[in-house]
C-alpha cells in the first residue's frame, strides 16, 4: 500500500518511530515518544480533531497488524477524550482492545514480542475502563444521550458489546498472567520474578483497574478484596511510577472505605495521597490529559471534606485547603451534617456510577439511577447519626453525669437516652486497617468520647481529638523551600 501524503509530517515521523521502537523493544525511547511526542503532536495539531485513521498510516507501518492495533488504541483513546465518538466507533474501539489484549495475552510473559512503557500501559488499561464506563452511562440513558435511531438499534442488537463480564475477564487475565495459575504464594512469587517488567506492570495496573471497575459498580468490599490478591500497599514502586495510577488507586480505596463506614481509613488514605501531591507537584504531568487528572484530584479533595466530618482525626492544613476550594461556610455545614451541604459534596466526591443490568431502552425513567441509590444509602447513615451529635456534645463536657440529668438536657426520656448512647457506641465502633490485606481490620472504638454506662450513671473515661502536627510542619517547610527557590531564581530571570 502506498503512503498517504495527506498525513502531516509530524504524524509520519511519529508512526515510523513507533513501528521501529515497538519491534526493537527500546522501552526508554518508546517512553519518550509517548510521553513527549504523542502529547506534543496532539496539543499542536489535534486538539479538537481526530488523528489520521489507521488506513491512512497503514503504508507507513508496512501493514504490520500489531503496530496497527497499537496505533488504533491511541487513535480511539484520543477520539473518546476530545470528541463525541459514534456508536460504531465505540464498537470498533472495543473490538480493537480485545484484539490487542488477545495478542498481549498470547505472548510469552518472559520474552514478549513488544513491550510498552509504564505510562502507556497504565493509560491503555485506564482508558479501557473509562470507555466501558462512558458506554454504560449512555446505555442507561439512551434517549437523553442524543442517540440516533440507528445507534439505538445498534445498542439493542449488540448486547454483548462492552459487557461487564468481558471487561472483568480481560483485566483478570492480565492479573493471572502476572500471578500464574497456582494458588501457592511461593510459586506465584517465583513466576512474577520470571515475568518481564512489562508484564509485571501490566498485571499490577490491571489490578488497580479492577479496583476502579468494582468501585464504579458500587461493589466496595469486592474492590478492597481485589487488592487483597496482591499487596499493592507495600509494593509502592510499581503504581507510584505513574501518577494517574497512584491517584486512581488511593481515590478508589478511600471512597470504598468511606462507603463501608471505615471513615478513619478513608481519611488516612486520601490525606496520604494529598500530602504526597503537595510534596511532589512535579509528578502531575502537564499535557492534554492533565484535565482528567485534575478532575479526579477534585474528587479526592471532596472526599477528604466528607471523611473529616465523620472521623475524629483532624488534618487542619489539608482541611483549610479544602475550605478554600469549596468554601468555608459550605464545609462548616458539612461538619454539622447539614443534609443539603452533604448532598453537594457527595456529588463532587462520588464517581460516575454504572449499572450492569440491561436497561429499558424505550422508557429510560424505568432504569435505576445508581447515583441516587448510593446517595440514599449515604443519607440514611447520616440520618442515623443526627440523634447522637447532641449527645456527644454534652458528654465532651462531663466526666460523670446521671442518666436522669443527661436525659433532661437532651429533652428525651431515659429509655430513649439509653438507646442513643448505644447508638453512639455502635456508630463509633468501626473496622480500622492495622496492616495486612486492605479489606480486613480490627474493630476499634474511634469516637471522640469513650464512656461507660453503669445503672443510672454515665462515666466518661476518655476524650481525645488527635491532631497531626508533623504534616503541618512538613507542608510549611516545603512552602518555604519553594519561596527560597523562587527568590534565588528571580535575579537570574531578571538578567535574562
Amino acid at each position: 500500500m502506498s503512503e498517504d501524503y495527506s498525513v502531516p509530517d509530524q504524524v509520519r515521523g511519529f508512526v515510523k518511530s513507533l513501528t521501529k521502537l515497538l519491534r526493537s523493544r527500546r522501552i526508554s525511547d518508546l517512553a519518550q515518544l509517548y510521553d513527549q511526542e504523542w502529547h506534543k503532536t496532539t496539543d499542536r495539531l489535534f486538539k479538537s480533531t481526530a488523528w489520521p485513521t489507521v488506513d491512512q498510516i497503514a503504508g507507513l507501518v508496512d501493514n504490520d497488524e500489531l503496530t496497527k492495533m497499537v496505533y488504533k488504541e491511541l487513535y480511539y483513546r484520543h477520539l473518546h477524550a476530545k470528541m463525541q465518538p459514534t456508536m460504531e466507533e465505540r464498537f470498533e474501539s472495543f473490538g480493537n482492545y480485545l484484539a490487542l489484549f488477545d495478542a498481549l495475552l498470547g505472548f510469552n510473559a518472559t520474552q514478549p514480542e513488544i513491550e510498552l512503557p509504564n505510562s502507556w500501559t497504565w493509560d491503555m488499561l485506564d482508558d479501557f475502563v473509562s470507555q466501558f464506563q462512558s458506554y454504560h452511562l449512555i446505555r442507561n440513558r439512551p434517549l437523553s444521550s442524543g442517540l440516533t435511531s440507528e445507534e439505538l438499534k445498534m445498542l439493542i442488537d449488540y448486547e454483548h458489546m462492552w459487557s461487564v463480564q468481558t471487561v472483568e475477564q480481560y483485566l483478570s487475565a492480565f492479573v493471572s498472567k502476572l500471578n500464574g495459575e497456582s494458588d501457592n504464594n511461593d510459586e506465584a512469587e517465583s513466576k512474577e520474578v520470571q515475568a518481564s517488567t512489562f508484564y509485571q506492570a501490566l498485571g499490577h495496573y490491571a489490578l488497580v483497574s479492577l479496583v476502579r471497575f468494582n468501585t464504579l459498580m458500587g461493589d466496595y468490599y469486592g474492590a478492597l478484596q481485589v487488592m487483597d490478591r496482591k499487596d499493592l500497599v507495600h509494593k509502592r514502586s510499581m503504581f507510584t511510577k505513574v501518577f494517574s495510577c497512584h491517584l486512581t488507586l488511593y481515590y478508589s480505596m478511600g471512597f470504598c472505605y468511606f462507603m463501608l463506614r471505615r471513615y478513619l481509613d478513608a481519611l488516612k488514605t486520601v490525606s496520604t495521597l494529598l500530602l504526597y501531591v503537595s510534596r511532589a507537584k512535579h509528578a502531575i504531568p502537564r499535557h492534554s490529559g492533565q484535565s482528567v487528572l485534575l478532575q479526579r484530584l477534585e474528587r479526592v479533595w471532596a472526599l477528604l471534606s466528607l471523611a473529616s466530618a465523620f472521623a475524629p482525626q483532624t488534618y487542619d492544613d489539608l482541611q483549610n485547603d479544602a475550605a478554600a476550594k469549596f468554601g468555608a461556610d459550605r464545609l462548616a455545614r458539612v461538619q454539622k451534617l447539614d443534609t443539603e451541604a452533604l448532598k453537594e459534596i457527595f456529588a463532587l466526591a462520588a464517581p460516575l456510577f454504572i449499572s450492569p443490568a440491561t436497561p429499558n431502552y424505550q422508557d429510560e425513567t424505568a432504569n435505576p439511577n445508581i447515583f441516587e441509590q448510593q446517595l440514599s444509602v449515604f443519607l440514611r447513615e447520616v440520618s442515623q447519626r443526627l440523634p447522637i451529635s447532641d449527645c456527644v456534645a454534652y458528654l465532651k463536657l462531663c466526666t460523670n453525669i446521671s442518666t436522669t440529668k443527661l436525659a433532661h438536657l437532651l429533652n428525651v426520656n431515659e429509655p430513649q437516652l439509653v438507646s442513643n448512647l448505644l447508638l453512639v457506641k455502635h456508630k463509633t465502633r468501626n473496622l480500622r486497617w492495622r496492616g495486612g490485606p486492605p479489606s480486613r481490620g480490627e474493630y476499634m472504638s474511634l469516637g471522640e468520647v469513650e464512656f461507660s454506662l453503669a445503672k443510672d450513671n454515665v462515666a466518661v473515661t476518655q476524650y481525645s481529638s488527635a491532631r497531626r502536627y508533623g504534616d503541618f510542619f512538613i507542608r510549611n517547610i516545603l512552602k518555604f523551600q519553594e519561596m527560597i527557590e523562587d527568590l534565588t531564581a528571580r535575579p537570574q530571570r531578571e538578567q535574562q
